[in-house]
């Protein structure tokens, strides 16, 4: 074999190899983004059905817990947005409600220290005479 054709064998192989990484890559690609509508789809659903039911704290506290996530991803990602132009005025305003959103939650610590120990624990209440 000619040095030329080893050349090109080699050149041959690394195309198809980053062929194959593309291609990988955007199947990855398109798979969050399917996860991603897939939710999308599912949340406004859930939300049309309760607005139409008139259940607006139900759409109020969904919305809440979603803008809560979406804020601190936007956090970690990008940092915190600063200035004067009109996104970063609905970001801030964006990071009050979700701190009152996150306020409201319960910690999950709370919620696995508040189980009885015993099968067959009694509470009881006493009144203050």
């Amino acid at each position: 074999m000619k040095a030329k054709d080893i050349v090109i064998i080699a050149l041959l192989l690394a195309v198809a190899g980053l062929c194959y990484f593309l291609g990988y890559r955007t199947g990855a690609q398109r798979e969050t983004q399917k996860s991603e509508l897939r939710f999308l789809i599912s949340l406004h659903n859930g939300l049309y059905r309760a607005a139409q039911r008139g259940d607006f704290q139900k759409i109020q506290s969904t919305l809440g817990i979603v803008l809560l996530g979406e804020t601190r991803s936007y956090e970690h990602q990008f940092g915190v947005e600063t200035g004067t132009n009109g996104f970063a005025r609905r970001f801030a305003e964006a990071q009050t409600i979700a701190r009152q959103v996150e306020s409201q939650l319960v910690p999950a610590s709370s919620i696995l220290t508040n189980f009885s120990h015993t099968p067959d624990a009694k509470v009881t209440v006493e009144t203050e005479k």
